[in-house]
């Protein structure tokens, strides 16, 4: 509560220079930092890809340089003279030196761009000899036996080795030699080896050139380091061996000797070898350090300016609020004071003065219209008290005359002068807008009887109302003016006795329906148009049709677009009316 208690008693400048600064500060932050982490994430992504990259197309390039190897074994494997010289030995038809000149000819002969050694099946006698051995194996000293166990078919080996000239990394291709003529063919006759410097490999490396601690390592299968090409500073080799996850996942961040690196491996043939690719976080995300920490710097400066600013925009705010406040209290002691200081501003505040400014000079008016209205409504009260007593003395008065006229034995006045009463009565009708279509017939039979009654002119009646639609809410006083149209427009220029009118009412879909149509002379074309537009056009009021207009309006203002007034011909001559309202269940 005493936190709330705090905050409420803030001032508006305080409450909106620290939304302002939240506002600016959390989402700014929270960009920053984002940012940062996607670019990093982004920076990752990429390193990987371009690692994966990396080391599919160096694994594709040694494998290629292998194969151009397994594919020179083949050449010499099917030498014809190789296979002569191999089984003179075999058979002791050669003496050792002779085999020695014969193979280093051969090799001439061969064309072979690799260092390569031949040895005969019972080869004791040559591994002494260095111009073979300089091509085979040293350290592993079973090389020979498991050639001849391949059936045939070749493998590689890697030894690190010292010599004269310094330590020495070499990859050996190893195969047997098999007859390929009868009866021994398909036998074991010897072994070739090919030495490949693991110098030929490394240049076949390729190093990513903007990283310049990019180094590239070939693993066998003890996880021994084969085989290193690097631009930058050389790093222990046996890592791999500490390093679990790094030897079963294709791409990982390792940490080692407090250095972070990207890692990528491949698998290289069938031997268990690992071609894996390393390159140093910082290499990578060094420019985003530098670019994150300049940021930072500029982050903040910024903020600092943007206090700055939004303590004086805030300021220019609360200002011209205190003061129209002030003016709102003066106000609420009855002060009608108009706020000159910022009316003249373009800004919101001078809209927000100007607003209050108008508000002002409307109270002013308000209170001064009250007064009027007041006044006004007071005098109209007495004079709508006055004029409710007109139609009941009127009605009094008619029923009075109607006494008198059936004592003085004058019927017909007397009829005339109830059926006025009744119309009267009808009008009445409590102030109601609704009846029922049964009141609403007997409304217009009382009208057309006064009709016959003061004209000499007959006309017949016809009526067809549906039984279901009689005790149905009716607008009051819709029929009436349309059975006058008629008789004024229709009945009265035609020969007494000729006309006739029709009144029709049923339901059809959700509307109840009024047809009201006469035998009358009609109407042209250009009539039954202007006809038309008193119900859709507000502007074609015409002197001698108030009556139509009126029900025309009564409709759209009780039923809006439901309520219809429709004018059409009826057969060759004569007016056919009708009227659609919607149709409501009767009253209970």
């Amino acid at each position: 509560m005493k936190n709330n208690a705090a905050v409420v008693r803030l001032t508006l400048f305080k409450k909106l220079f620290f939304t302002l600064i939240l506002t600016v500060y959390i989402p700014l932050l929270l960009v920053g930092y984002l940012t940062y982490a996607k670019s990093s994430e982004q920076i990752e992504k990429m390193t990987a890809a371009f690692l994966s990259d990396n080391l599919e197309y160096n694994k594709t390039r040694i494998e290629e340089s292998f194969r151009r190897v397994e594919s020179q074994s083949v050449a010499v494997y099917s030498s014809s003279k190789l296979q002569t010289l191999l089984e003179n030995v075999r058979q002791g038809n050669m003496i050792e030196f002779e085999y020695i000149n014969s193979i280093a000819t051969l090799h001439h002969e061969l064309g072979s761009p690799y260092y390569l050694s031949v040895y005969p099946i019972a080869a004791a006698p040559y591994l002494e000899y260095n111009s073979l051995r300089a091509n085979s194996p040293v350290k592993s000293t079973d090389w020979f036996k498991h050639a001849l166990e391949m059936e045939g078919n070749g493998f590689w080996i890697h030894e690190h080795s010292n010599s004269f000239m310094g330590p020495a990394s070499s990859f050996y291709y190893i195969r047997p030699i098999r007859a390929l003529q009868l009866p021994r063919q398909f036998e074991n006759i010897g072994v070739m080896t090919f030495r490949v410097p693991a110098k030929e490999i490394q240049e076949q490396l390729l190093l990513l050139d903007r990283y310049p601690n990019h180094r590239i390592t070939i693993y066998d299968s003890q996880n021994e380091d084969m085989l290193t090409a690097s631009a930058g500073a050389e790093m222990e080799g046996s890592w791999l061996k500490e390093e679990p996850a790094a030897r079963n996942q294709a791409f990982r961040v390792v940490e080692k000797n407090g250095r972070e690196l990207y890692v990528a491996s491949l698998s290289i043939g069938s031997y268990g070898w690992k071609l894996v690719s390393t390159i140093p976080v910082s290499d990578v995300n060094g420019p985003i350090q530098h670019l994150k920490q300049f940021t930072w710097y500029i982050i903040l400066i910024s903020l600092v300016l943007i206090s700055i600013l939004l303590a004086a925009v805030s300021n220019s705010f609360t200002a011209p609020v205190q003061v129209v406040v002030g003016h709102m209290k003066k106000l609420d002691l009855g002060i009608l004071e108009r706020c000159t200081g910022y009316s003249s501003r373009k800004d919101e505040i001078g809209q927000l003065a100007f607003g209050y400014n108008r508000m002002i000079q409307s109270m002013s008016d308000l209170l001064e219209t009250t007064r009027t209205t007041e006044q006004e409504k007071r005098r109209l009260e007495i004079q709508m008290l006055m004029h409710q007593i007109n139609p009941h003395f009127l009605y009094n008065t008619l029923s009075s005359i109607t006494w008198k006229a059936e004592l003085a034995g004058e019927s017909s006045i007397a009829e005339m002068t109830a059926l006025l009463a009744d119309l009267l009565r009808f009008s009445l009708n409590e102030g109601e807008e609704l009846t029922t279509v049964e009141r609403e017939i007997e409304h217009v039979k009382c009208y057309l009887k006064i009709e016959l009654l003061r004209s000499n002119s007959g006309f017949q009646i016809m009526y067809n109302i549906h039984p279901r639609v009689w005790n149905n809410p009716y607008m009051k006083l819709t029929l009436q003016p349309i059975v006058e149209n008629c008789v004024k427009h229709g009945m009265k220029k035609l020969p007494p006795g000729t006309g006739k009118i029709m009144i029709s009412m049923y339901e059809e879909r959700n509307e109840l329906v009024c047809v009201v149509e006469d035998n009358g002379p009609g109407c042209t074309e250009a009539e039954l148009d202007e006809l038309n537009r008193l119900h859709w056009d507000p502007k074609a009021e015409k002197g001698g049709r108030i009556g139509l207009l009126n029900v025309s309006r009564r409709l759209k203002a009780h039923f809006g677009p439901d309520g219809s007034l429709s004018f059409e011909r009826s057969g060759s001559a004569g007016l056919r009316v009708i009227v659609r309202q919607p149709l409501f269940p009767p009253a209970t």
